[in-house]
Protein backbone atom coordinates (compact mmCIF):
# COMPACT_ATOMS: atom_id res chain seq x y z
CA UNK A 1 0.00 0.00 0.00
CA UNK A 2 1.60 3.68 -0.90
CA UNK A 3 0.92 5.53 2.00
CA UNK A 4 1.27 8.79 0.32
CA UNK A 5 -2.23 9.23 -0.97
CA UNK A 6 -4.94 8.97 0.99
CA UNK A 7 -8.24 9.29 -0.86
CA UNK A 8 -11.05 9.63 0.91
CA UNK A 9 -13.56 6.28 0.00
CA UNK A 10 -16.52 8.90 -0.68
CA UNK A 11 -14.59 10.61 -2.82
CA UNK A 12 -14.01 7.40 -5.22
CA UNK A 13 -17.58 6.59 -4.78
CA UNK A 14 -18.72 9.45 -5.85
CA UNK A 15 -15.80 9.62 -9.05
CA UNK A 16 -17.41 5.55 -9.98
CA UNK A 17 -21.36 6.79 -9.71
CA UNK A 18 -20.70 9.58 -12.08
CA UNK A 19 -18.07 8.05 -14.35
CA UNK A 20 -20.05 8.01 -17.20
CA UNK A 21 -19.81 11.79 -17.53
CA UNK A 22 -16.01 11.25 -18.10
CA UNK A 23 -16.76 11.59 -21.60
CA UNK A 24 -17.84 15.03 -20.98
CA UNK A 25 -14.95 17.72 -21.54
CA UNK A 26 -16.85 19.94 -18.14
CA UNK A 27 -16.27 16.87 -15.96
CA UNK A 28 -12.43 16.64 -16.26
CA UNK A 29 -11.78 19.02 -13.88
CA UNK A 30 -13.85 17.10 -11.12
CA UNK A 31 -11.80 14.18 -12.20
CA UNK A 32 -8.43 15.78 -12.39
CA UNK A 33 -8.43 15.81 -8.06
CA UNK A 34 -9.15 12.22 -7.47
CA UNK A 35 -6.91 9.91 -9.66
CA UNK A 36 -3.58 10.92 -9.01
CA UNK A 37 -0.78 8.96 -7.16
CA UNK A 38 -3.53 6.07 -5.73
CA UNK A 39 -2.41 2.96 -5.01
CA UNK A 40 -1.54 0.73 -7.86
CA UNK A 41 -4.46 -1.74 -7.18
CA UNK A 42 -6.99 1.01 -6.26
CA UNK A 43 -6.58 2.43 -9.50
CA UNK A 44 -6.87 0.04 -11.23
CA UNK A 45 -10.47 -1.10 -9.82
CA UNK A 46 -11.18 2.39 -10.23
CA UNK A 47 -10.46 2.38 -14.08
CA UNK A 48 -12.27 -0.52 -14.65
CA UNK A 49 -15.73 0.31 -12.72
CA UNK A 50 -15.33 3.39 -15.00
CA UNK A 51 -15.07 1.51 -17.90
CA UNK A 52 -17.81 -1.14 -17.08
CA UNK A 53 -19.79 2.21 -16.29
CA UNK A 54 -19.27 3.81 -20.08
CA UNK A 55 -20.02 0.25 -21.84
CA UNK A 56 -23.27 1.09 -20.00
CA UNK A 57 -23.80 4.10 -20.82
CA UNK A 58 -22.43 3.58 -25.18
CA UNK A 59 -24.66 0.54 -25.16
CA UNK A 60 -28.06 1.65 -23.33
CA UNK A 61 -28.71 -1.22 -20.83
CA UNK A 62 -26.52 -2.77 -18.30
CA UNK A 63 -25.26 -5.92 -18.46
CA UNK A 64 -27.75 -8.48 -18.18
CA UNK A 65 -30.58 -6.44 -18.63
CA UNK A 66 -33.58 -8.23 -20.64
CA UNK A 67 -33.68 -4.66 -22.60
CA UNK A 68 -30.66 -5.41 -24.01
CA UNK A 69 -31.73 -8.82 -26.02
CA UNK A 70 -32.28 -8.10 -29.43
CA UNK A 71 -30.65 -5.09 -29.33
CA UNK A 72 -28.16 -4.91 -32.21
CA UNK A 73 -25.10 -4.80 -30.09
CA UNK A 74 -24.12 -6.80 -26.89
CA UNK A 75 -21.00 -7.51 -24.58
CA UNK A 76 -18.34 -9.34 -26.12
CA UNK A 77 -15.94 -9.54 -23.27
CA UNK A 78 -12.76 -8.30 -22.26
CA UNK A 79 -9.30 -8.06 -23.54
CA UNK A 80 -6.41 -7.35 -20.69
CA UNK A 81 -4.28 -4.47 -21.13
CA UNK A 82 -1.06 -3.31 -19.76
CA UNK A 83 -1.11 0.35 -18.87
CA UNK A 84 1.95 1.96 -16.89
CA UNK A 85 1.33 5.09 -14.97
CA UNK A 86 3.98 7.10 -12.87
CA UNK A 87 3.03 4.27 -10.23
CA UNK A 88 3.63 1.31 -12.13
CA UNK A 89 2.07 -0.83 -14.61
CA UNK A 90 -1.82 -1.68 -14.67
CA UNK A 91 -3.53 -4.60 -16.06
CA UNK A 92 -6.79 -3.67 -17.05
CA UNK A 93 -10.18 -5.43 -18.49
CA UNK A 94 -11.18 -3.07 -20.58
CA UNK A 95 -14.95 -4.35 -21.95
CA UNK A 96 -15.49 -5.29 -25.83
CA UNK A 97 -18.83 -4.72 -27.39
CA UNK A 98 -19.97 -7.48 -30.51
CA UNK A 99 -19.42 -3.84 -33.29
CA UNK A 100 -16.42 -3.15 -32.13
CA UNK A 101 -17.15 0.16 -31.66
CA UNK A 102 -16.76 1.23 -27.77
CA UNK A 103 -14.24 3.27 -26.86
CA UNK A 104 -13.04 4.18 -23.35
CA UNK A 105 -11.89 7.45 -21.97
CA UNK A 106 -10.09 6.31 -19.38
CA UNK A 107 -6.85 6.59 -20.79
CA UNK A 108 -6.91 10.22 -21.92
CA UNK A 109 -8.79 10.98 -18.35
CA UNK A 110 -5.89 9.71 -16.93
CA UNK A 111 -2.83 11.25 -18.42
CA UNK A 112 -4.65 14.97 -18.56
CA UNK A 113 -5.16 14.01 -14.49
CA UNK A 114 -1.27 13.17 -14.45
CA UNK A 115 -0.45 16.62 -16.30
CA UNK A 116 -2.13 19.22 -14.50
CA UNK A 117 -1.24 18.17 -11.39
CA UNK A 118 2.52 17.64 -12.84
CA UNK A 119 2.14 21.27 -14.24
CA UNK A 120 1.00 22.65 -11.05
CA UNK A 121 4.10 21.24 -9.35
CA UNK A 122 6.04 22.65 -11.96
CA UNK A 123 4.76 26.25 -11.80
CA UNK A 124 5.38 26.15 -8.30
CA UNK A 125 8.62 25.17 -8.07
CA UNK A 126 9.87 26.95 -11.14
CA UNK A 127 9.12 30.31 -9.02
CA UNK A 128 10.52 29.30 -5.95
CA UNK A 129 7.86 28.13 -3.42
CA UNK A 130 9.67 25.68 -1.40
CA UNK A 131 8.81 22.02 -0.98
CA UNK A 132 6.65 22.31 2.11
CA UNK A 133 4.80 25.09 0.13
CA UNK A 134 4.19 22.51 -2.63
CA UNK A 135 3.11 19.38 -0.61
CA UNK A 136 0.88 21.62 1.41
CA UNK A 137 -1.27 23.23 -2.09
CA UNK A 138 -1.07 19.32 -3.79
CA UNK A 139 -2.47 18.12 -0.73
CA UNK A 140 -5.47 20.79 -0.53
CA UNK A 141 -5.97 21.04 -4.32
CA UNK A 142 -5.57 17.66 -5.72
CA UNK A 143 -6.03 15.30 -2.65
CA UNK A 144 -2.75 14.11 -3.09
CA UNK A 145 0.14 13.80 -0.57
CA UNK A 146 4.06 13.81 -1.74
CA UNK A 147 6.24 11.79 -0.74
CA UNK A 148 9.43 13.27 0.17
CA UNK A 149 11.39 12.38 -2.86
CA UNK A 150 8.08 13.05 -4.85
CA UNK A 151 8.61 16.64 -6.05
CA UNK A 152 12.38 15.97 -6.88
CA UNK A 153 10.99 12.93 -9.08
CA UNK A 154 8.83 15.11 -11.06
CA UNK A 155 11.17 17.73 -11.96
CA UNK A 156 13.58 15.07 -13.13
CA UNK A 157 10.30 13.92 -15.08
CA UNK A 158 9.75 17.43 -16.57
CA UNK A 159 13.52 17.88 -17.26
CA UNK A 160 13.45 15.19 -19.59
CA UNK A 161 10.52 16.53 -21.29
CA UNK A 162 12.52 19.64 -21.32
CA UNK A 163 15.14 17.91 -23.36
CA UNK A 164 12.72 16.20 -25.72
CA UNK A 165 11.12 19.43 -26.67
CA UNK A 166 14.49 21.23 -27.69
CA UNK A 167 15.89 18.03 -29.15
CA UNK A 168 12.66 16.41 -31.26
CA UNK A 169 12.35 16.07 -34.77
CA UNK A 170 10.70 19.35 -36.56
CA UNK A 171 8.29 19.44 -39.38
CA UNK A 172 10.36 19.92 -42.93
CA UNK A 173 8.02 22.56 -43.82
CA UNK A 174 6.39 25.05 -41.99
CA UNK A 175 4.03 28.02 -44.17
CA UNK A 176 4.81 30.53 -41.57
CA UNK A 177 7.34 31.77 -38.53
CA UNK A 178 6.79 34.39 -35.93
CA UNK A 179 9.44 35.29 -33.91
CA UNK A 180 9.44 37.67 -30.94
CA UNK A 181 10.82 37.91 -27.15
CA UNK A 182 9.64 38.84 -24.45
CA UNK A 183 11.66 39.43 -20.61
CA UNK A 184 11.84 37.69 -17.46
CA UNK A 185 13.31 38.04 -14.22
CA UNK A 186 16.00 35.23 -13.17
CA UNK A 187 18.76 35.04 -10.61
CA UNK A 188 21.74 33.81 -10.73
CA UNK A 189 24.17 36.53 -8.92
CA UNK A 190 21.76 39.58 -8.72
CA UNK A 191 18.18 39.64 -10.18
CA UNK A 192 18.22 40.42 -14.33
CA UNK A 193 15.65 40.58 -16.93
CA UNK A 194 16.99 38.10 -19.68
CA UNK A 195 15.03 37.98 -23.02
CA UNK A 196 12.82 34.21 -24.02
CA UNK A 197 13.40 34.45 -27.35
CA UNK A 198 10.50 32.49 -29.10
CA UNK A 199 9.73 30.95 -32.45
CA UNK A 200 6.20 29.56 -33.48
CA UNK A 201 5.22 28.38 -36.73
CA UNK A 202 2.02 27.53 -38.79
CA UNK A 203 2.40 24.12 -40.24
CA UNK A 204 1.59 23.19 -44.25
CA UNK A 205 -1.77 21.80 -42.88
CA UNK A 206 -2.32 25.65 -40.92
CA UNK A 207 -1.80 24.11 -37.46
CA UNK A 208 0.25 26.24 -34.69
CA UNK A 209 2.86 25.28 -32.63
CA UNK A 210 5.59 26.72 -30.61
CA UNK A 211 8.90 25.70 -32.70
CA UNK A 212 11.31 26.85 -30.02
CA UNK A 213 12.55 29.12 -27.01
CA UNK A 214 15.91 30.08 -26.03
CA UNK A 215 17.06 32.39 -23.23
CA UNK A 216 19.56 35.15 -23.90
CA UNK A 217 20.94 38.06 -21.73
CA UNK A 218 19.02 40.67 -24.82
CA UNK A 219 16.93 40.09 -28.03
CA UNK A 220 19.27 40.38 -30.69
CA UNK A 221 18.85 39.02 -34.18
CA UNK A 222 21.83 36.92 -34.66
CA UNK A 223 20.32 35.12 -31.68
CA UNK A 224 17.47 34.38 -33.65
CA UNK A 225 19.94 33.32 -36.74
CA UNK A 226 21.90 30.66 -34.07
CA UNK A 227 18.26 29.31 -33.28
CA UNK A 228 17.09 28.56 -37.06
CA UNK A 229 20.27 27.07 -37.66
CA UNK A 230 19.25 24.61 -34.83
CA UNK A 231 15.98 24.24 -36.68
CA UNK A 232 17.34 23.62 -39.71
CA UNK A 233 19.26 20.37 -37.56
CA UNK A 234 16.47 19.28 -36.60
CA UNK A 235 14.65 18.90 -40.20
CA UNK A 236 13.10 22.47 -41.34
CA UNK A 237 14.12 22.29 -44.91
CA UNK A 238 11.45 24.93 -45.92
CA UNK A 239 10.08 28.24 -44.19
CA UNK A 240 7.81 30.26 -46.72
CA UNK A 241 7.30 33.52 -44.96
CA UNK A 242 8.57 34.57 -41.27
CA UNK A 243 6.86 37.68 -39.16
CA UNK A 244 8.57 39.62 -36.95
CA UNK A 245 9.05 42.87 -35.82
CA UNK A 246 11.39 45.39 -36.35
CA UNK A 247 14.39 43.87 -35.19
CA UNK A 248 17.69 45.09 -36.31
CA UNK A 249 19.04 43.08 -38.55
CA UNK A 250 16.55 40.37 -38.15
CA UNK A 251 15.68 40.37 -42.05
CA UNK A 252 19.06 39.12 -43.11
CA UNK A 253 19.03 36.70 -40.00
CA UNK A 254 15.90 35.16 -41.32
CA UNK A 255 16.87 35.10 -44.65
CA UNK A 256 20.53 34.30 -44.63
CA UNK A 257 19.09 30.26 -42.72
CA UNK A 258 16.17 30.37 -45.39
CA UNK A 259 17.48 32.24 -48.38
CA UNK A 260 13.95 31.17 -50.16
CA UNK A 261 11.74 32.54 -47.93
CA UNK A 262 9.72 35.83 -47.18
CA UNK A 263 9.66 38.32 -44.14
CA UNK A 264 7.08 40.74 -43.40
CA UNK A 265 7.31 42.98 -40.91
CA UNK A 266 4.81 43.44 -38.10
CA UNK A 267 2.18 46.44 -39.58
CA UNK A 268 0.92 46.46 -35.84
CA UNK A 269 4.46 47.26 -34.37
CA UNK A 270 4.52 50.04 -37.58
CA UNK A 271 1.06 51.56 -36.76
CA UNK A 272 2.06 51.53 -32.54
CA UNK A 273 5.51 53.06 -34.05
CA UNK A 274 3.90 55.90 -35.98
CA UNK A 275 0.99 56.86 -33.32
CA UNK A 276 3.98 57.76 -30.72
CA UNK A 277 4.38 60.66 -33.29
CA UNK A 278 1.19 61.64 -32.69
CA UNK A 279 -0.55 63.75 -29.63
CA UNK A 280 -4.03 64.77 -30.67
CA UNK A 281 -6.36 61.98 -30.57
CA UNK A 282 -8.33 63.12 -32.95
CA UNK A 283 -5.67 62.97 -35.49
CA UNK A 284 -4.78 59.30 -34.14
CA UNK A 285 -7.64 58.34 -35.05
CA UNK A 286 -7.39 59.63 -38.51
CA UNK A 287 -3.89 57.90 -39.18
CA UNK A 288 -4.94 54.68 -37.77
CA UNK A 289 -7.49 55.09 -40.51
CA UNK A 290 -5.47 55.32 -43.29
CA UNK A 291 -2.96 53.35 -42.19
CA UNK A 292 -5.45 50.24 -42.14
CA UNK A 293 -6.76 51.15 -45.77
CA UNK A 294 -2.78 51.07 -46.96
CA UNK A 295 -2.27 46.87 -45.26
CA UNK A 296 -5.86 46.04 -46.32
CA UNK A 297 -5.30 47.16 -49.74
CA UNK A 298 -7.22 44.48 -52.43
CA UNK A 299 -3.11 44.40 -54.00
CA UNK A 300 0.35 45.48 -53.58
CA UNK A 301 0.11 48.22 -56.05
CA UNK A 302 -2.73 49.82 -54.54
CA UNK A 303 -0.93 49.15 -51.07
CA UNK A 304 2.38 51.37 -52.17
CA UNK A 305 -0.07 53.70 -53.60
CA UNK A 306 -1.76 54.19 -50.66
CA UNK A 307 1.61 54.43 -48.83
CA UNK A 308 3.06 57.05 -50.77
CA UNK A 309 0.15 59.86 -50.55
CA UNK A 310 0.19 58.77 -46.92
CA UNK A 311 3.95 60.36 -46.35
CA UNK A 312 2.78 62.66 -48.88
CA UNK A 313 0.36 63.93 -46.40
CA UNK A 314 1.63 63.42 -43.56
CA UNK A 315 5.33 64.16 -44.15
CA UNK A 316 5.25 68.16 -43.17
CA UNK A 317 3.44 67.73 -40.20
CA UNK A 318 5.36 64.62 -38.67
CA UNK A 319 8.68 64.13 -40.41
CA UNK A 320 10.00 60.80 -38.32
CA UNK A 321 6.91 59.10 -40.53
CA UNK A 322 9.24 58.91 -43.23
CA UNK A 323 12.31 57.61 -41.21
CA UNK A 324 10.01 54.66 -39.79
CA UNK A 325 9.20 53.50 -43.21
CA UNK A 326 12.94 53.99 -44.79
CA UNK A 327 14.10 51.94 -41.86
CA UNK A 328 11.84 48.89 -43.29
CA UNK A 329 13.03 46.90 -45.94
CA UNK A 330 10.35 47.50 -48.74
CA UNK A 331 10.10 43.83 -49.86
CA UNK A 332 8.97 43.46 -46.43
CA UNK A 333 6.28 45.58 -46.35
CA UNK A 334 3.60 43.59 -48.11
CA UNK A 335 5.04 40.40 -48.53
CA UNK A 336 1.77 39.14 -46.89
CA UNK A 337 -0.10 40.11 -49.52
CA UNK A 338 1.54 37.37 -51.89
CA UNK A 339 -0.42 34.83 -50.01
CA UNK A 340 -3.92 33.52 -50.04
CA UNK A 341 -6.16 36.54 -49.09
CA UNK A 342 -7.82 34.56 -45.96
CA UNK A 343 -4.74 34.15 -44.42
CA UNK A 344 -4.15 37.66 -44.69
CA UNK A 345 -4.61 39.12 -40.87
CA UNK A 346 -3.43 36.00 -39.58
CA UNK A 347 0.40 37.08 -41.17
CA UNK A 348 0.52 40.91 -41.13
CA UNK A 349 0.91 41.35 -37.26
CA UNK A 350 2.86 39.47 -34.99
CA UNK A 351 0.12 39.27 -32.72
CA UNK A 352 -0.34 36.01 -32.33
CA UNK A 353 3.15 35.37 -30.52
CA UNK A 354 2.84 38.11 -28.64
CA UNK A 355 -0.82 37.01 -27.17
CA UNK A 356 1.36 33.82 -26.48
CA UNK A 357 4.42 35.79 -24.74
CA UNK A 358 1.84 38.11 -22.80
CA UNK A 359 -0.26 35.32 -21.46
CA UNK A 360 3.62 33.50 -20.17
CA UNK A 361 4.31 36.79 -18.38
CA UNK A 362 0.57 37.04 -17.32
CA UNK A 363 0.80 33.29 -15.88
CA UNK A 364 4.34 34.17 -14.16
CA UNK A 365 2.64 37.22 -12.41
CA UNK A 366 4.86 40.90 -11.91
CA UNK A 367 6.51 40.60 -9.28
CA UNK A 368 8.16 36.66 -9.44
CA UNK A 369 11.37 35.48 -10.65
CA UNK A 370 13.11 32.19 -11.55
CA UNK A 371 16.03 31.20 -9.06
CA UNK A 372 17.90 29.79 -11.85
CA UNK A 373 17.59 29.04 -15.73
CA UNK A 374 16.93 25.36 -14.95
CA UNK A 375 13.38 26.10 -13.60
CA UNK A 376 12.58 29.15 -15.95
CA UNK A 377 13.10 26.55 -18.80
CA UNK A 378 10.78 24.10 -16.78
CA UNK A 379 8.61 26.81 -16.39
CA UNK A 380 8.06 27.75 -20.09
CA UNK A 381 8.28 23.97 -21.45
CA UNK A 382 5.52 23.21 -19.50
CA UNK A 383 3.28 25.89 -20.92
CA UNK A 384 4.67 25.52 -24.47
CA UNK A 385 3.44 21.78 -24.38
CA UNK A 386 -0.33 22.83 -22.78
CA UNK A 387 -0.38 25.39 -25.39
CA UNK A 388 0.90 23.45 -28.41
CA UNK A 389 -1.68 20.75 -27.52
CA UNK A 390 -4.29 22.83 -27.28
CA UNK A 391 -3.52 24.39 -31.24
CA UNK A 392 -3.33 21.07 -32.30
CA UNK A 393 -7.15 20.52 -32.44
CA UNK A 394 -7.65 23.34 -34.64
CA UNK A 395 -6.13 24.76 -38.23
CA UNK A 396 -4.87 28.33 -36.98
CA UNK A 397 -7.93 31.52 -38.19
CA UNK A 398 -8.20 31.34 -42.33
CA UNK A 399 -5.96 28.44 -43.16
CA UNK A 400 -9.13 26.32 -42.92
CA UNK A 401 -9.88 28.14 -46.50
CA UNK A 402 -7.01 27.42 -48.27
Amino acid sequence: MNNYINLNQEVLEDLVKNSISCINEERITDYKNYIFRSVTDYITDVFNEIMEIEMNEHLGYKKNEIKGNNSGNSRNGYYTRGYSTTYGKLELKVPRDRLGTFRTSVFELYKRSQEDLITAIIELYCTGSSNEEIKKFVLNNFGAELSPSGISNIIKVIDESVKEFHNRKLATSYKVIFMDATYIKIRSKQVNSEAVHVIMGITEDGYVEVIDFDIFANEAADNYRDMLINLRRRGVQNVDLFVTDGLSGIVNACLDVFPSAKHQTCWVHIVRNILKLVKKKEEKEIITTELREIYTADSKEEAFDLLEQFIIRNKKQYKKIITIFTNVDPDSLFSFMDFPKPIHKAIYSTNIIENFNGKLKAHLGKKKQFPNHASAERFITVQILKRNRTSSKRRYFGFAQI
